[in-house]
This record gives structure tokens, sequence and C-alpha cells, in this order.
């Protein structure tokens, strides 16, 4: 992600001036993805996402940076494997899916592989 000697800038979190150390980050400059997560996405909408974890119970999928949902295994099909959906999904796939609900207050995205079902 960086360079050595490469300068950036960052946000400080913290400075202690007794153990000598500064906390910097870079992510607290950004803005946060889930503060317009409901205008940018909505129900029935479908999108691109990429698997970024598989779990027993489906995988995560991000949409954009800082802004992932869960694919539950309930919303996945599979002709190969319809005992286990899950064996269809590596992480780093690109997947197409149709968003179920956002709720950015809680930072949770439900998402569905089954496409055109709104």
């Amino acid at each position: 992600m960086l360079s050595l000697g490469e300068q950036i800038t960052v946000y400080v979190i913290q400075v202690d001036q007794e153990r000598a150390r500064v906390a910097l980050s870079l992510k607290r400059l950004c803005q946060n993805p889930w503060e317009t997560a409901e205008q940018r996405y909505f129900p029935g909408q479908e999108t691109e996402a990429v698997v970024t974890s598989i779990v027993p119970f489906g995988a995560f999928a991000r949409l954009e940076e800082g802004l992932d949902g869960l694919i539950h295994v309930s919303e996945m099909d599979s002709e190969d494997d319809p005992a286990n959906p899950i064996s269809m999904l590596k992480e780093g796939q690109h997947v197409r899916v149709r968003i179920l609900h956002v709720d950015a207050n809680r930072q949770r995205l439900g998402l569905s592989l089954r496409l055109g079902l709104a």
C-alpha cells in the first residue's frame, strides 16, 4: 500500500510523549461510506461485488472500500452442489449481487446472488 520514504497525509489519533509514540490513521481521512450508503444503494438494486471472506453461514462481499455485506447461504443457488452452495464461491471472486436491505445505522448490508427477483 505504501512505499518506504513516500510522503503521505495522515490523521493524528494520539501523541504519547512518555512512550515517544504517535498513533496515526490513513482511514480516518476518508469519508465513512456508510454515511451515504442508503442514498447510493437500495433494495432490489443489482451491482457488482467482490467476495472478501467465506463463513459457515454464507459469504461477505465488498461493494466498495469500507462497505461489505453478507450473502447468507439461503440467498445462494448452486446447481453444481445444492447441499453446499458456498462451495461455488472463492475469496476475490467478482459476483453480481442484488441488494436486499441497507441499514447504515447498524452498518449492515444484506445481499443475494439470486438476481431479478426484486
